[in-house]
C-alpha cells in the first residue's frame, strides 16, 4: 500500500499535477509554447504569486499537503513560503518535462537561525543546471541563476553570483550597493522528495526560533523592483526610487494586501493579523503616512 511516508520516487509529484498546470500557467501569465520557458515561468511566478507567511505570524497551522498548497496559491489568492512556492513550481516544471532537484539550503545573514530549512531547486535546461528559487522574497532571484562557478547574474536591483565551493556544494552570493558580496545561502545538489521538507516547513511555520513567527513579511517582485510589507511599513522599490508608507489600520492593511500583493484573507484571518500587528480597527483613521526614505 502506498504511503505519503514512502514516496514512489525520489522526485515524486502528485498525479494531480497535470490538473494544476494549465491554471498555474494562466495565473503566472506564461505561454508554454514560447521559448525561454524556464525563465518566463520563474519571473511569472515571483511577479504574480506573493511570498507570504501570514499563517506562521498569526499562529495558524502550516499548510503542507501539495494539493492544498496548489489550490491556495493558484485559486484562493494567497501566497506561500519557500516550501509551498518551490514545491508548486517544481511539480509543474517536472510535468512540463524539466529535470528538477529539490535541495535543502542553509540561509545566511542576521535573520538566519543557522539551520538548513530553505527549499531551493536545481532545474536542468539544456546542458546547464540552474538555481531556481521562487520562494525567497524581495531580494531573491527574479530569474534562474546558471550554476556556472563565478557567473554573475544581474537581475533588476539585485546582482547574484553562483560559486561552487566543493563538489556538489554551491553558494549563492548577492552584491551589496557597496560592491561587496555576501552569501545568501549555501546548498548541496542532493535531491530530496517533497515529503522530506515537512520538518523544515513546520519549523519555519511554528518554531519560536523562526523569523516568520515573530515578523510579518509579504513580498512581490515586479520588473526592476518590487514590494515588501514588513510589519506596518510598505516598501516600494524601483531601479531608481524607494518609498515607504506606514499602515495604521486594518482597512488600509486589507487594501494593501489585495491591491499590491493580490492576497485576499478571510475576515477571521484579517482580524487576527490586525490584532497581531496592533492596528486600529477604525475605518475613519486618516490616510497612510508616507515615511522619509
Amino acid at each position: 500500500m502506498s504511503s505519503v511516508f514512502a514516496p514512489q520516487s525520489l522526485h515524486e509529484s502528485p498525479s494531480t499535477a497535470a490538473s494544476w498546470t494549465e491554471p498555474y500557467l494562466h495565473k503566472i501569465q506564461v505561454d508554454p509554447r514560447k521559448p525561454d520557458l524556464l525563465t518566463r515561468m520563474h519571473f511569472g511566478h515571483v511577479s504574480q504569486i506573493p511570498f507570504e507567511m501570514i499563517d506562521a505570524f498569526c499562529g495558524l497551522s502550516p499548510v503542507f499537503d501539495l494539493d492544498v498548497v496548489c489550490k491556495r496559491l493558484i485559486f484562493d489568492q494567497r501566497g506561500g513560503g519557500c516550501t509551498q512556492m518551490n514545491g508548486l513550481f517544481a511539480s509543474v516544471a517536472e510535468y512540463l518535462g524539466f529535470s528538477v532537484r529539490r535541495c535543502l539550503a542553509r540561509v545566511m545573514g542576521s535573520w538566519s537561525t543557522g539551520a538548513a530549512t530553505h527549499m531551493v531547486l536545481v532545474v536542468q535546461e539544456g546542458d546547464i543546471p540552474y538555481l531556481c528559487d521562487v520562494g525567497y522574497g524581495l531580494n531573491g532571484p527574479r530569474f534562474p541563476i546558471p550554476l556556472i562557478s563565478g557567473a554573475v547574474s544581474p537581475q533588476g536591483h539585485v546582482v547574484f553570483r553562483a560559486r561552487q565551493i566543493e563538489a556538489g556544494v554551491w553558494e549563492i552570493d548577492r552584491q551589496e550597493p557597496s560592491g561587496t558580496w555576501n552569501v545568501i545561502y549555501s546548498f548541496a545538489t542532493q535531491s530530496f522528495p517533497y515529503i522530506d521538507f515537512m520538518a523544515p516547513h513546520y519549523f519555519n511555520g511554528t518554531s519560536e526560533k523562526s523569523i516568520y513567527t515573530s515578523n510579518f513579511v509579504c513580498a512581490r517582485l515586479i520588473e526592476g523592483g518590487g514590494f515588501l510589507l514588513h510589519e506596518k511599513v510598505l516598501h516600494e522599490r524601483t531601479l531608481t526610487t524607494a518609498k515607504r508608507t506606514k499602515i495604521s489600520n486594518c482597512v488600509d492593511l486589507k487594501k494593501v494586501l489585495t491591491e499590491t500583493f493580490g492576497i485576499f484573507l478571510d475576515q477571521a484571518t484579517l482580524d487576527r493579523l490586525g490584532r497581531r500587528l496592533d492596528l486600529e480597527l477604525d475605518p475613519e483613521i486618516s490616510a497612510p503616512e508616507v515615511l522619509a526614505t
